[in-house]
């Protein structure tokens, strides 16, 4: 577990030097000549505060999977001392299963909802969620691996509600979104510290409750501004 975090931010950083030497399509709405320094057109994302709370919740969300993913076999040994490592490794392969099947059933919904009501929704179900697992138990275990159900719809979502309206700045945009995965090496040690802090894993889960709450809030500001 010690060297997951940095590989992590290795795969990151590896992500960000293939993006810098890919030559992408223009975006059919730059206008020609329109190509300016990219490092302007990052200046410009950082001045929007609606796509940079985009970047952040897909920080804070990609956190929260992964550092629930990183902890589940740990978390159900804790809770149930008898289960026994490989048992509990079947646990995070039902998780894995479940984010399958939520993201078919999350694409049928988001065909009929909007994305960002059904979002928070979502969002404010894993709170939930997440912090009866800090209680632990049967009860905390099950919790735990329900999150991955409703976590299946949260990357795609918040990186089309992030690249909203953005026109010739889409392709920085979402180079930026999909470099927020560096959350899942940040919080996964936040978690491993909170852990260590209060001597026990199942306080560990009131970090990705935390990412899940931003997660909310972005989905809610989102909806907002969708409906003004």
């Amino acid at each position: 577990m010690k060297y997951f975090a940095p590989a992590i931010a290795l795969v990151v950083l590896g992500w960000a030097a293939v993006l810098a030497v890919t030559r992408f399509p223009r975006p059919a709405t730059e206008a020609d000549g329109g190509r300016g320094p990219a490092l302007a057109g990052y200046g410009a994302l950082l001045r929007r505060r609606r796509y940079m709370a985009g970047v952040a919740a897909q920080f804070f969300y990609v956190g929260a999977q992964v550092g629930i993913w990183s902890y589940l076999i740990r978390y159900a040994e804790s809770v149930l001392p008898g289960i026994g490592t490989q048992k509990a490794a079947w646990l995070l392969t039902l998780s894995l299963a479940i984010f399958m099947i939520g993201r078919f059933i999350g694409a049928a919904l988001l065909a009929r909802f909007d994305g960002a009501r059904l979002m928070t929704l979502f969002a404010g179900i894993n709170i939930a969620l997440s912090l009866m697992a800090v209680g632990g138990g049967v009860a905390g275990l099950v919790a735990l691996v329900a999150t991955s159900f409703f976590m299946s719809i949260m990357y795609p979502t918040i990186f089309v509600l992030s690249l909203r309206g953005l026109g010739p700045l889409t392709k920085a945009g979402a180079s930026m979104i999909v470099m927020a995965i560096i959350g899942g090496a940040v919080l996964t040690m936040a978690m491993g510290l909170l852990s260590d802090l209060a001597g026990t894993i199942r306080a560990a889960m009131f970090v990705p409750a935390l990412c899940f709450a931003v997660v909310a809030l972005y989905a809610r500001a989102a909806r907002s501004e969708g409906s003004a």
